[in-house]
């Protein structure tokens, strides 16, 4: 079931906007720590579509959805980049050293799983977010 879907141009401005929109979803589905991690983790996913996948061509389009799974929500990025390998790409130590390159980790961090695929021309990243067990109480 979708839960959010929007898309926006590839413009970097319009991040505080997503934020703003992702975070209410993320905040009635995770705990509070948990909920501002995955924010930051969509944050940077859509960041990484502006600049790196559409090369911040605001004519170019980033689409976000938040979509629930039986057991898990699905955030998926995508833009009209090619894409690239998340095995051989950001990965490295050396690129988590530099300014920029460190944002595939936050990602990973956040996330219990990263998909990575390319198709009809648009380049789609989906995080894996468990959804917490329901809290039963105990009489």
């Amino acid at each position: 079931m979708i839960v959010l879907s929007l898309e926006i141009g590839s413009d970097a401005h319009r991040l505080p906007a997503v934020a703003a929109v992702v975070a209410p979803v993320l905040a009635r589905l995770f705990p509070p720590a948990q909920a501002q991690q995955l924010g930051q983790a969509v944050r940077e996913a859509v960041a990484n579509a502006i600049q790196h996948g559409n090369a911040a061509d605001p004519r170019a389009a980033v689409g976000i959805t938040l979509a629930l799974a039986e057991d898990e929500l699905l955030i998926q990025v995508s833009d009209q980049g090619e894409g690239f390998v998340p095995t051989s790409t950001g990965l490295c130590p050396a690129a988590l050293r530099r300014p920029h390159g460190g944002g595939l980790a936050l990602i990973l961090a956040a996330v219990t799983g990263l998909d990575v695929t390319c198709s009809s021309g648009r380049f789609l990243l989906t995080l894996r977010a468990a959804l917490p067990t329901p809290q039963t109480d105990a009489a």
